[in-house]
């Protein structure tokens, strides 16, 4: 949020230009003796629109876990909205496949805006993979990911846990390809 800058009462941004992409501003308050002795957070800030954050749709579980482990499990397939970025997007995704249950490993498809971007074999238990993609402009991104098996845990281990868990979604990101 913007504030007052403390000289001068001006509102807005001083000091080096930092910007968010595809932020509709950006305030950035100069590093000065106060950044020397106070916490070194809120120096920088944007403000973005809300439909610029990465949504998690149908065949996707709530999130799980804490802090800087949270994670989503997805049953078959996995539907995520992406916001609209002028030019290619870069998407990046690490997960795990739960390649302990599921022999062989599974098939994965991952596609956006219904064009296939890969279709490979989940043969490890962590995958990281990442690719540039055309966006659209103006409009949402369907990112659709699918996979061949999805186990569920009641059945292998014992318990309580009845979901089709095809794969867990530790990371992704979208952004504007370089």
């Amino acid at each position: 949020v913007a504030g007052r800058h403390p000289q001068d009462g001006h509102v807005g941004m001083r000091g080096q230009h930092r910007f968010v992409d595809g932020a509709t501003m950006n305030f950035v308050w100069p590093r000065s003796a106060l950044w020397k002795i106070l916490r070194r957070r809120n120096f920088e800030s944007a403000i973005l629109h809300a439909q610029s954050f990465v949504q998690f749709g149908k065949g996707w579980y709530p999130p799980e876990g804490t802090g800087r482990e949270v994670f989503r499990w997805m049953g078959k397939e996995g539907h995520v909205t992406l916001p609209s970025m002028r030019g290619n997007g870069r998407l990046t995704i690490r997960f795990d496949v739960p390649v302990d249950v599921v022999q062989p490993p599974p098939t994965i498809e991952v596609t956006v805006n219904g064009r296939l971007v890969e279709r490979f074999i989940g043969a490890e238990a962590t995958m990281e993979k990442s690719w540039i993609v055309p966006s659209r402009t103006g409009e949402s991104n369907e990112l659709v990911i699918v996979t061949s098996e999805a186990p569920v845990p009641a059945k292998y281990f014992g318990g309580n846990d009845t979901r089709e868990l095809g794969l867990r979604m530790d990371q992704m990101s979208w952004v504007l390809a370089r």
